[in-house]
């Protein structure tokens, strides 16, 4: 859809020399996950508040 942002991310998580590398490597790409589902949802919550306190601002200005 050429009206949407596509927003991409990518991480790589290597551990070397450590007995925990692979719980350790699981660990820190689902933390990465969470949290870049976190920053989507918090830009998606920011976009429809601000069209909420844009469509307030219109409804009070037609008031006048």
């Amino acid at each position: 859809d050429p009206d949407k942002t596509v927003l991409t991310e990518e991480a790589t998580v290597t551990m070397k020399g450590i007995s925990l590398s692979s719980y350790l490597e699981r660990l820190m790409t689902s933390v990465g996950s969470s949290n870049a589902n976190k920053g989507q949802e918090a830009m998606e919550w920011e976009y429809i508040n601000s069209m909420l306190r844009l469509k307030n601002w219109q409804v009070w200005r037609e008031g006048e």
